[in-house]
């Protein structure tokens, strides 16, 4: 799962791109087209020319892991 929003930072990611193409694997591939949670917060859709900020969330049997870069998460620019 990737939780994603307009940032800066991890301040607010309030959007959800859950397509996760390499389910069961340790290679994951998630198209963000929007907000794939209807109803709620954020959901624009994705719109060229802004910066996103996003952090990944894997579950697994021992839990969930959060990759958020450290606390300062990760950032995309949308041409």
């Amino acid at each position: 799962m990737l939780c994603f929003g307009s940032g800066p930072g991890c301040s607010g990611p309030v959007e959800v791109a859950t397509q996760d193409q390499g389910a069961g694997t340790t290679n994951h591939t998630i198209a963000v087209q929007g907000n794939d949670m209807p109803g709620t917060a954020g959901n624009n859709g994705i719109i060229p020319g802004l910066t996103y900020w996003y952090e990944t969330m894997t579950s697994s049997s021992s839990g969930q892991v959060v990759d958020d870069n450290n606390g300062h998460c990760y950032q995309v620019t949308v041409p």
